[in-house]
């Protein structure tokens, strides 16, 4: 495989990627990545591959060519509070989502978070036990979840999106906020762990199935304790270079316990308050052929 990549490498004009300037186009390349993450099982043996240092050198020119690109230059950039999205995944004629709750939804994740198993995820993306409202028949609690819109692409969550299901429709609902937000940013290795030591949570028996597998790591597992985090802030961004930097990398924080971000889409802000609202009509999208290929359907389509 490493003979095989060198091989590609060397047919390959560098230069090229530091100049594209389409950024839905250089998002494909990332949605790749994204969408293959796992967190909850074994590396497969491509993964483990590219964990080698021979891998990680052979390509660190093609990371430093596309971080130079003009496409990627936003991908370090905080929260754009004024071009914010919900992408809506569920099936026409749904109710639209529900902005409020926030305090519940994070309250029900805190405790499942600390006494259930089977969990795998590091943002409070719903409590299980929630899922009640899912069996009857009424939209699940969630946190609000938005990312920003492109120039030609309605959400950045419709590309890049973890743990997909295929789904090939969404409705992109424009949302604003109240300018007066704390909001933290996670773009390094350095902040997610600020927030860990910061808010504490021991997450050991929901996560070590899981994250022990994904990483051969045998440690106490902590995540950021979300309630607490609301006390401080309404908003969590996680930016784009922040996710390539530090998703599903194993960080230790002592001698037996570690951190992990897992589940958390790039450019993905969590909203841990009531500060968000619907603006505007929502506008539906569907991915083309290939299913990467988003596009706004028409409106006698829609």
């Amino acid at each position: 495989m490493l003979t095989e990549l060198r091989r590609v490498l060397r047919t390959t004009d560098l230069a090229e990627f530091s100049t594209i300037t389409d950024d839905v186009a250089l998002l494909n390349f990332v949605g790749e990545s994204v969408a293959t993450a796992r967190y909850w099982q074994d590396p497969d043996e491509e993964d483990r591959a590219l964990c080698h240092p021979d891998f990680i050198t052979e390509l660190q020119p093609v990371a430093d060519a596309i971080a130079a690109a003009p496409a990627s230059a936003w991908w370090p950039s905080d929260l754009a509070l004024g071009d914010q999205v919900y992408a809506d995944w569920r099936e026409d004629g749904a109710p639209p989502p529900g902005l409020s709750g926030a305090q519940v939804i994070l309250r029900e994740w805190r405790r499942t978070a600390v006494n259930s198993m089977g969990m795998w995820w590091s943002p409070p993306i719903w409590a299980p036990a929630l899922d009640q409202a899912a069996r009857m028949q009424i939209p699940r609690p969630m946190l609000a979840q938005t990312t920003r819109r492109l120039r030609k692409l309605g959400a950045v969550g419709l590309l890049l999106h973890e743990d997909t299901d295929g789904t090939a429709n969404a409705l992109c609902r424009p949302v604003r906020a109240r300018e007066s937000l704390r909001t933290f940013e996670i773009k390094s290795t350095k902040d997610w762990i600020e927030l860990v030591e910061h808010y504490p949570l021991d997450v050991t028996l929901s996560r070590e199935g899981s994250w022990s597998a994904a990483t051969g790591l045998e440690r106490r597992w902590i995540v950021p304790d979300w309630c607490r985090v609301a006390e401080d802030y309404e908003a969590v961004h996680l930016t784009v270079s922040g996710y390539l930097s530090i998703s599903g990398r194993s960080l230790l924080l002592g001698a037996d316990t570690a951190t992990l971000v897992a589940g958390w889409d790039p450019d993905q802000t969590y909203w841990l308050a009531d500060v968000l609202e619907l603006t505007g009509e929502p506008t539906p999208w569907e991915a083309g052929d290939p299913p990467k290929d988003w596009r706004v359907v028409a409106d006698d389509e829609s």
